[in-house]
């Protein structure tokens, strides 16, 4: 009896970990969606200035439009330099 309750004890901690993580994974992306979802718009628009070969000068006012028509985008740069770096990252 004694072997099959230290087994248990052994198997339980083994899926703690991955459990724990997945816990913490959620926890993390309720409370920062919000963040993500900026994020994700403006690499969106990064992504669109160098798809059409436009002037990373486009992106401020690319960025601007879309704050004029209600999209949030939380508090992230905007500027040329800001759109070269994204691209590099993409």
């Amino acid at each position: 009896m004694h072997v099959k309750c230290v087994t248990l004890l052994e198997t339980k901690k083994d899926e703690q970990m991955p459990n724990s993580m997945k816990v913490a994974q959620s926890h993390f992306m309720e409370r920062n969606q919000e963040n993500i979802d900026a994020t994700t718009k403006i690499f969106r628009t990064a992504y669109e200035c160098a798809k059409s070969h436009l002037s990373f000068r486009e992106h401020s006012r690319l960025v601007e439009l879309q704050h004029l028509n209600g999209v949030e985008r939380g508090n992230v740069l905007d500027s040329p330099h800001a759109c070269s770096n994204y691209i590099y990252i993409l």
